[in-house]
């Protein structure tokens, strides 16, 4: 496919270059000279991105400049010592010496080497910002990976505390499984909403093993909104923070709710819990605002995520696009 598209790329540069002969009449041996030249550089566009990578990673400063100046010389040459033989087997008669050919296409030659340069440049800074922006959502996300550890090991340690062994070993198994699912998670940077819905489940049975009765779920989740993909270890964080700023500082019953559904082809998921002295639970901490960080990099705004009192429970909202920009 590559190849394709550098000769497809030569091919119109060709004619561009024919078309600038229309106004006089143009004969068979020019258009074949046109497009031997660009198919000829269409053949050494792969050496020039070769030696262009090359250079940069063996010379800096003026050196690299030097290299660049002695490299392009080296293709013109080359690209003359091709003509004249392949114009020959086309039957394209020579009319000029070597040198005389090699100063008159001096100047296109260096413009051509220089354009595939830039684009060898543009490539380059592409993969660094992808490179970068990857490096920096992967940092986000272990960021998130120790506090989800550290919460749990607290349960395990107030069950220990409480010398209830049997429920502390339970936890520590469940925190093994979960574990695993995070430390080796699917390929991909996306998971099915269903995918991370398990961990959440996972996460909360761990927690109802430690507060018992004070802990109720509920989870109110439609059918189309199972197999659509979010960004994983998103839901997790925030069931997590609801647990210690709803459930933890209050000494009665609470109760979480989980609900998502699909909306002008959105999916809208809202986790409420019992707002504390009639406010909101602002815990946001590292987790929300690394997940809010998370939202922004990889949606690039589109995503809309939010905390909010309603009729004395505090809901977090987050909207997902079904697409990336």
């Amino acid at each position: 496919m590559r190849g394709g598209l550098v000769f497809l790329a030569w091919t119109l540069v060709g004619a561009v270059a024919l078309s600038r002969g229309v106004a006089s009449p143009l004969v068979c041996d020019d258009i074949i000279v046109i497009f031997q030249s660009v198919w000829l550089w269409a053949l050494f566009t792969p050496l020039v991105f070769a030696i262009t990578s090359r250079i940069a990673k063996r010379f800096r400063g003026w050196q690299r400049g030097i290299a660049h100046g002695v490299a392009s010389i080296g293709v013109a040459t080359v690209d003359v010592a091709l003509d004249a033989p392949i114009l020959m087997l086309l039957g394209v008669p020579i009319q000029s010496t070597f040198v005389r050919m090699f100063f008159g296409q001096l100047v296109l030659n260096l413009l051509s080497y220089a354009a595939l340069f830039g684009i060898t440049q543009l490539l380059r800074v592409n993969r660094l910002s992808n490179a970068l922006a990857q490096a920096r959502l992967d940092a986000l996300e272990n960021r998130l990976r120790p506090h989800f550890v550290f919460n749990s090991l607290h349960t395990v340690a107030a069950l220990v505390r409480a010398q209830r062994n049997d429920d502390a070993v339970k936890t520590i198994t469940r925190l093994g499984e979960l574990l695993r699912s995070v430390v080796a998670p699917p390929p991909g940077d996306r998971v099915r909403f269903q995918d991370e819905l398990e961990l959440v489940q996972s996460y909360l049975a761990i927690e109802t093993i430690r507060f018992a009765d004070r802990l109720q779920v509920e989870f109110l989740v439609s059918d189309e909104a199972l197999d659509f993909e979010i960004p994983r270890l998103v839901l997790q964080p925030l069931v997590d923070n609801a647990v210690r700023h709803g459930v933890e500082p209050n000494p009665g019953p609470s109760r979480i709710a989980i609900e998502a559904g699909i909306a002008d082809d959105r999916l809208c998921v809202q986790i409420s819990i019992p707002a504390v002295n009639g406010a909101p639970s602002r815990g946001l901490g590292v987790a929300m605002t690394t997940i809010r960080e998370r939202l922004d990099a990889i949606y690039d705004g589109r995503a809309d995520f939010g905390l909010s009192l309603n009729a004395g429970l505090t809901v977090t909202s987050i909207s997902f696009p079904r697409s990336r920009p």
